[in-house]
């Protein structure tokens, strides 16, 4: 792939009129991210047997990107303006997943098509049992309903509904609010959206990595600590980061 690509960007160079140029290489993230054990070894990682082939195709694989980079760059010629960015920094793949609708689900802030008799009344009524709300997957009832309607969204009774999560980047969630302003309307009214809030934040701050009691959640913040301007409203209201492992 990176062959091809450094190929045909060459070509192009070649063949066609530019005044900007760009061309990204995705193999550098690929890399960095699956195999960062390899090429940044620490105490923690060191007790397992690296596999010296993968790590000469690695060191093979950045010398290749180098010669590309090198032909493009003097391809360009000695009066292009070069920039060499990455779009964000790297570290190991995350190896735990956590489903933040679920846990909305526990909270009975977000509510699925089902009837009165349904899951959400049996949890109230039988909460000892969940103990480790970080990792549950969706009860059989929940799972079911969610199968009858095709996707989760479909499932999801809109109406009732106070608030939904949604992935903003690896390891880092926004939680939205389903206020009234929105098309179609939700439930929750400006007067009510603070203490709403502020009741989200407290829950997620008492998730706890399971097996170690230490905090799921390392940074929560209310959009507005974090971001300004006209379209402010259009962000989740509540920031999560979690653990990068999760």
């Amino acid at each position: 792939m990176t062959e091809r690509r450094g190929m045909h960007s060459l070509r192009f160079m070649q063949e066609r009129p530019w005044d900007a140029f760009m061309v990204v290489f995705t193999g550098t993230d690929r890399i960095s991210h699956h195999f960062w054990h390899y090429l940044q070894p620490t105490k923690s990682n060191a007790h397992h047997k690296l596999d010296i082939r993968i790590a000469d195709k690695l060191q093979e694989y950045f010398a290749l990107l180098d010669q590309i980079l090198g032909a493009i760059i003097k391809k360009a010629g000695d009066d292009a303006a070069i920039l060499i960015v990455s779009d964000h920094g790297f570290g190991r793949a995350a190896r735990h997943w956590v489903h933040l609708n679920n846990w909305l689900l526990e909270l009975d802030l977000l509510r699925l098509r089902m009837s009165k008799s349904s899951w959400m009344q049996r949890v109230k009524r039988n909460a000892p049992w969940l103990t480790d709300l970080a990792k549950r997957i969706l009860p059989p009832e929940a799972r079911k309903t969610v199968q009858q309607h095709g996707h989760l969204a479909d499932a999801v009774h809109w109406d009732n509904t106070l608030a939904w999560a949604a992935p903003l980047y690896n390891n880092v969630a926004g939680i939205y609010l389903h206020h009234t302003s929105h098309k179609p309307a939700g439930p929750v009214s400006p007067a009510a959206a603070p203490k709403l809030r502020d009741f989200i934040i407290q829950q997620a701050r008492t998730l706890r990595i399971p097996g170690k009691g230490t905090p799921l959640i390392t940074d929560i913040q209310p959009r507005e600590a974090i971001y300004h301007g006209p379209y402010v409203e259009r962000f989740p209201d509540i920031i999560l980061t979690l653990d990068v492992d999760y």
